[in-house]
């Protein structure tokens, strides 16, 4: 029985695929460990798909917030400035007209 270690990531994954090939070529695997070997990397890189399309959910999620709460700021922002100017208005009117910008 052999027994190779390969690192826990896409890299070792690669690996662990290239040397099963290996060892089919050069018959040290029969067919059916070749399928189950086959099968159980289909399932580690079903796996990491879903990790990914969740990270890319999880990053859009949290664009989303951000803008809504950048939006929120300048709404806020523009809010104290009309404030603040209808407030200088208010306090300075002698009579004369004044044009808001």
């Amino acid at each position: 029985m052999r027994t190779k270690k390969f690192e826990r990531s896409i890299e070792g994954l690669r690996d662990a695929l290239m040397s099963e090939l290996e060892d089919i070529r050069e018959g040290l695997a029969t067919p059916a460990e070749a399928q189950s070997f086959a099968f159980v990397a289909k399932q580690i890189i079903s796996s990491m798909e879903m990790e990914i399309t969740e990270r890319i959910r999880q990053d859009a999620k949290e664009e989303r917030a951000l803008k809504r709460k950048e939006r929120e700021e300048d709404r806020l922002r523009l809010e104290r400035e009309t404030t603040l100017r209808l407030s200088y208005i208010d306090n300075h009117d002698d009579g004369e007209s004044y044009v808001l910008e």
